[in-house]
């Protein structure tokens, strides 16, 4: 197997279990904090120190994007980035900024595709795109997404987690409440 396909179905693996933490309505830190880690576990025991290596390479990285509007009615678009860097998962803030027309997808990837042309970021590297799924982030014809995708053909698209988090706690259960409160 060459290391591209490895790394394909170790990538595909991952989402699959990332799946899986959000069906059990577990927070996705345990998936960074105790999955990954028993996943190289048993991979180095059961596959090698060779095969380990290679999973160091996969790339976990996302882009966050919200765009939101302000009291005084002035849209603005954050934009997040978690990568791997030196074998550890980093979150770092890429920018804020005001959105001048409307919010539609065009201006949206404008700016970013200009924010990552500042800070040397290479579409390439975009392996997944992370949105609240407004239609100006998701539409299947000239949505922020597909627009990624004509840069980043293998990138893929996901549903913010904190936006749904929002829309289900109102009916979670008290014992799931529980897992949401600081500590």
């Amino acid at each position: 197997m060459t290391q591209k396909c490895f790394r394909w179905i170790l990538r595909l693996a991952f989402y699959e279990v990332s799946r899986k933490i959000a069906v059990a309505k577990k927070l996705h830190d345990i998936g960074e904090e105790l999955i990954l880690p028993c996943c190289k576990d048993i991979i180095s025991n059961v596959l090698g120190s060779s095969e380990l290596l290679k999973l160091k390479h996969v790339s976990l990285s996302n882009d966050t994007l919200d765009e939101t509007t302000d009291v005084a009615n002035v849209t603005h678009l954050c934009v997040c980035l978690r990568y791997v860097f030196n074998n550890h998962l980093e979150d770092e803030f890429l920018f804020c900024e005001t959105l001048n027309t409307k919010t539609i997808a065009r201006e949206i990837f404008n700016k970013v595709d200009k924010s990552f042309e500042v800070h040397d970021i290479n579409w390439e590297y975009v392996i997944c795109v992370c949105t609240d799924g407004a239609p100006a982030m998701v539409g299947c014809c000239s949505g922020f997404q597909t627009l990624v995708k004509e840069k980043s053909p293998g990138a893929i698209d996901t549903h913010c987690t904190i936006h749904q988090q929002a829309l289900i706690v109102k009916t979670m259960p008290d014992e799931l409440k529980n897992v949401l409160k600081p500590r």
